[in-house]
């Protein structure tokens, strides 16, 4: 908190004593404008909307008049990027105009254009084995999202439109996983929005990766599962990892994506907020997530990293993960089944559930004819962006929504959640006949108050008893961690036991992951007056949801 105290202290001073600073300029009106969807937006967009119960005559989809820009441009040192869905321009402004453009008669209000830190692929952890199976990973980063299911039925994304936002596609013309995007002419469109310009294979390899996750195929080993899908690529960083952005950059990619009818969009770009305090991370305060609502709001998924803030003092996640109806996803690293330590935590400020779902966040790419492992969040995104690519061909029909709910509901943990794994991986399975669904199991956790085992906290009296013991009485006996290794792939589920309190209203008072065996037989909780909590627990596709108050007392 003290951090981030003196940077806005810094950033306020900066304002006073800079020759100039970037501003968002916003306009009171659209009046005047003429606007034409049908020439303007690209067909899929038209139908997208069309698919929402959307109108095509939006006033959002408006342009901002034209007079009103050249206003601003008179006094302003530069334009920069124009805002349709927020009636406004981004333009650096010198210390002795600003008052002179805030008094303008069509100027509404004026607020900073915020820079972030950019945090792309860079990620430690701290243990991996020092030869990594590069197959066994590759298999599984797309198998543990049940890709199998999805590939035997032929569903792999086709005509599906997605939108990649990164910091540069070095390396994409000639990428072996990414040859058939190629020769089938599937980039629909590229922009680089720091050069103003359309060619965007230069100055970061990122893009290359996260795309290779999302769709790479190469003579038939898969590293994404939407083989079938469209692309738009946009440059909207300035190089890869650790250098500053500007949000209008992000905003008006994503305008540009919706203009060319972007079904999704992939941000493998974790902003770390650096002019915000804790309290503004709830998906209202930073532009970038305003924006991303926006674009859900026009029926456009938006799937974004977590972020790679877990080992930092950040530790949260970053914009635009903390809107409400962004897909999060966070990483769990592929020998233990367990959260990446890198991968950041929820929730949001307002209590919201962050990340929604998980995936590897270690994955294997290809380039220049050889395969390595990256890591990081930036990578966990685009494998679910890949899936739901495909669970969008299958479900053409559904609106934006629906897509995002039954996406939440497929994740392997579900109904449990936490603040580390969410509902856990999705997969592809939910959506087929081969899906099995999580057991409500109530005799699978033997559960109890037992004066026995009491609190050594004053004041209270007996504490829950929770056994593993009668799960081996099911046919499900624990494994323990050591024998992951020996599983014969990583797309298998670890054998792990979940918990978590929850208060009535969702918000989770505590949670723990952990590996289950023989030894691991019990935790206790307080029984406490009037007690309302939730307890969930998940084990090997077998789940129990039940008010601490229902659970029986047992006096020996």
């Amino acid at each position: 908190m003290r951090l981030n105290f003196i940077t806005l202290l810094f950033f306020l001073s900066s304002v006073e004593t800079n020759a100039q600073q970037k501003f968002w300029v916003f306009f009171t009106d659209k009046e005047g404008v003429e606007f034409d969807p049908y020439t303007y937006f690209d067909e899929k967009a038209i139908q997208r909307r069309l698919r929402e119960g959307l109108s095509i005559y939006d006033m959002s989809d408006f342009p901002v008049n034209a007079n009103y820009i050249d206003q601003v441009k008179m006094l302003a040192d530069s334009i920069g990027a124009v805002s349709r869905w927020f009636n406004a321009v981004s333009s650096y402004i010198s210390d002795d105009k600003f008052s002179a453009i805030a008094s303008l008669p069509c100027v509404l209000r004026m607020e900073p254009v915020c820079e972030y830190q950019t945090e792309l692929s860079s990620s430690e952890q701290n243990w991996e084995p020092d030869e990594p199976d590069l197959e066994k990973i590759r298999f599984g980063q797309i198998e543990s999202l049940g890709a199998y299911s999805f590939r035997k039925r032929n569903i792999d994304g086709a005509g599906v439109r997605i939108a990649i936002l990164d910091a540069g596609f070095k390396g994409f013309q000639t990428a072996g996983p990414l040859k058939h995007l190629r020769e089938s002419n599937r980039v629909i469109a590229t922009y680089d929005f720091i050069g103003n310009k359309k060619f965007v294979f230069d100055f970061s390899d990122h893009g290359t990766e996260v795309t290779t996750c999302v769709a790479g195929i190469l003579d038939d080993k898969r590293y994404g599962m939407a083989t079938g899908s469209e692309f738009l690529l946009a440059r909207t960083e300035r190089s890869r990892g650790g250098t500053r952005t500007d949000e209008d950059h992000w905003i008006a990619s994503l305008e540009w994506a919706d203009k060319w009818g972007a079904d999704m969009i992939n941000s493998s770009l974790g902003y770390t907020i650096q002019l915000y305090f804790r309290h503004q991370l709830d998906g209202q305060h930073s532009m970038i997530s305003r924006a991303a609502t926006m674009a859900i709001s026009k029926g456009i998924m938006v799937i974004s990293s977590a972020g790679n803030e877990g080992q930092s003092n950040w530790e949260l996640i970053s914009v635009p993960a903390d809107a409400d109806s962004v897909l999060t996803i966070g990483a769990i690293d592929p020998w233990t089944g367990m959260h990446s330590d890198f991968s950041s935590y929820g929730p949001t400020f307002d209590l919201r559930m962050k990340p929604n779902l998980v995936a590897f966040g270690y994955a294997v790419v290809e380039q220049n004819g050889e395969e390595y492992l990256a890591s990081g969040t930036s990578f966990a995104a685009p494998l679910v962006a890949g899936l739901a690519a495909c669970i969008r061909q299958q479900n053409p029909n559904w609106t934006c929504q629906e897509l995002f709910q039954n996406i939440e509901c497929s994740g392997h943990l579900y109904p449990y959640y936490d603040y580390a794994h969410g509902h856990g991986i999705p997969n592809a399975k939910y959506f087929t006949e081969d899906y099995t669904e999580p057991l409500n199991c109530p005799e699978c956790f033997k559960l109890e108050y037992n004066k026995k085992y009491g609190s050594s906290w004053e004041g209270y009296g007996p504490s829950l008893r929770v056994e593993l013991d009668t799960l081996c009485l099911q046919g499900l006996i624990p494994v323990k961690m050591e024998d992951w290794e020996n599983l014969e792939n990583y797309s298998e589920k670890a054998p792990l036991w979940y918990f978590h309190l929850a208060e009535a209203d969702g918000f989770i008072q505590q949670y723990f992951v952990a590996e289950a065996s023989n030894e691991m037989k019990l935790f206790y909780l307080d029984k406490i007056p009037n007690d309302s909590r939730i307890l969930r627990i998940f084990y090997d596709g077998h789940h129990i949801v039940i008010p601490v108050s229902q659970i029986a007392m047992k006096d020996e």
